[in-house]
């Protein structure tokens, strides 16, 4: 169903029974997050706006909506409980303070293509993988410094990115 998400109740082994289903966007849905340890869902969807759920009781309204990216949302990373990472085909990378969400805290553009995935490293969180439609980088989180990984231009892309452990 166009911008619905359906919860399953997979505790009981039954992926046919629904915990809850609610309407989260007016257009697709194009990537979810858990925010781990805490009762959030974070969806983004095809018009570029991100939403907050409280998982606690069926959702009715998004806690919070982000609405920055021009185009679809492709993925989203938090780092530890008060930083937010969104990426977007409108070749942006978007940080967010969770504290106040008014507006990014920074904007980067790799290379002014596409942001198709990012994966903050968990065994070393000073490290971001963010691939774009012409390269993959690593990027230091806490001064922003860019590193390529591969060449721009390359004709391999990299629709998922994840860490060795």
């Amino acid at each position: 169903v166009n911008g619905a998400i359906t919860i399953f109740d997979v505790a009981k082994g039954d992926f046919s029974v629904q915990k809850t289903t609610w309407n989260a966007h007016q257009d697709f849905i194009t990537c979810l997050r858990a925010a781990p340890g805490q009762s959030q869902l974070l969806s983004g969807s095809q018009a570029g706006d991100v939403h907050f759920w409280d998982m606690r009781a069926p959702p009715a309204n998004p806690t919070a909506a982000l609405q920055y990216h021009t185009r679809l949302v492709t993925d989203m990373q938090l780092l530890g409980d008060r930083t937010l990472y969104t990426s977007s085909a409108d070749a942006s990378l978007l940080q967010w303070d969770l504290r106040k969400l008014q507006a990014p805290v920074g904007m980067f553009i790799p290379d002014k293509a596409s942001v198709l995935a990012l994966k903050v490293n968990s065994a070393n969180p000073r490290q971001l993988a963010i691939s774009t439609l012409k390269g993959l980088y690593c990027m230091d989180p806490r001064d922003h410094t860019l590193q390529c990984v591969s060449p721009l231009g390359s004709k391999i892309t990299y629709p998922s990115v994840d860490w060795n452990a």
